[in-house]
């Protein structure tokens, strides 16, 4: 596993390109909820800021490792990915060493049916395979390189395992295990397992949160373990109408895109007594616009820029100009 310095990050242009997102199919479609949380909710409110409300169940918030920073989380997006190869181990133990709150990743079934961490449907962009994850078996795109594409320093660097990545943010950082992929009822209840199974193994679950877009997921996810803390995504659609999903799945967190959410929104998810993350804020500007909405969490490629913005916002210091990026749709 090779380790580089910090280098600079590159200068991202600084129009945002604001594109067309569709719902996904997936997160369409109540049949029921699963039994709620019987936990009683963490004692880590101070992570926490804004008007918080009562829900009809208790709320689970995963457990920082010390006191928070500032009253926001700092979520690193896919590790620390604006200086290291997203989603490998190199970037999830840069992120927790440098000392966000929460790590990020993404995972997915291999076809054996081996849980993998990866943001794409297919191995194309981030390494030097082709092929659609589902259709390769886990030795496949193990024998991958997910490091020189990235920068030629990262070669050798694979594609890791949930329990890696558990095993990368130990002590150190929460960790935010986002599922992806087009499941369908056998394959949500397998791969709500098999999450849970490793979050147990590695004995993480006062330090974890699920989320995923797939609405039926996260009911068999909260079923599977009502003890483990559970966010829903969402995109464009009314928000009355997440929020209403959200609390009838009983979820602990609506982790939401910053561009869809009105002045207000924020304060009325809180009201409803849930956290909100918002994705993918990479730009200064947008993180400040965000803590002054009072969001629970930036999730960022630029943890580093992220920590400024709060550091000027929670403490009055002076607002250091950084080099940040193009904010994204992808969560």
């Amino acid at each position: 596993m090779r380790s580089a310095p910090h280098p600079s990050p590159r200068k991202a242009p600084l129009a945002i390109a604001m594109l067309a997102v569709s719902v996904l199919s997936a997160a369409s479609g109540l049949t029921g909820c699963g039994e709620g949380p019987t936990g009683a909710p963490s004692a880590n409110g101070a992570a926490s800021f804004g008007i918080l409300g009562t829900l009809p169940y208790h709320r689970i918030d995963p457990v920082p490792f010390g006191p928070a920073r500032f009253p926001a989380w700092v979520v690193a997006h896919r590790g620390y990915s604006s200086r290291y190869p997203e989603n490998t181990v190199a970037a999830v133990r840069a992120a927790a060493e440098f000392g966000v709150d929460m790590v990020e990743v993404d995972v997915q079934l291999t076809k054996d049916r081996e849980l993998v961490v990866m943001h794409d449907a297919s191995v194309d962009r981030t390494t030097n395979g082709k092929g659609n994850v589902r259709d390769l078996k886990f030795a496949q795109i193990r024998a991958l390189d997910a490091g020189s594409k990235f920068k030629p320093e990262f070669a050798g660097e694979k594609v890791p395992t949930l329990d890696e990545v558990l095993d990368a943010v130990r002590g150190k950082a929460m960790l935010n295990i986002e599922v992806k992929g087009k499941l369908n009822a056998e394959e949500r209840a397998f791969m709500a397992a098999k999450v849970n199974e490793a979050i147990e193994r590695k004995q993480y679950l006062s330090h974890v949160q699920v989320m995923s877009f797939d609405s039926a997921f996260m009911q068999e996810m909260r079923r599977v373990n009502p003890r483990v803390s559970c966010a829903l995504l969402g995109l464009v659609d009314p928000l009355d109408h997440r929020l209403s999903r959200a609390t009838k799945l009983k979820m602990d967190g609506l982790n939401l895109m910053l561009a869809t959410l009105d002045s207000g929104d924020v304060e009325q998810i809180q009201k409803a007594g849930l956290r909100v993350h918002v994705w993918t804020v990479n730009k200064q500007k947008t993180m400040l616009k965000a803590l002054g909405r009072g969001v629970n969490g930036l999730i960022t490629n630029y943890p580093e820029v992220a920590m400024a913005a709060m550091d000027s916002y929670f403490n009055g210091k002076p607002l250091r100009m950084m080099q940040d990026g193009e904010d994204e749709i992808e969560s």
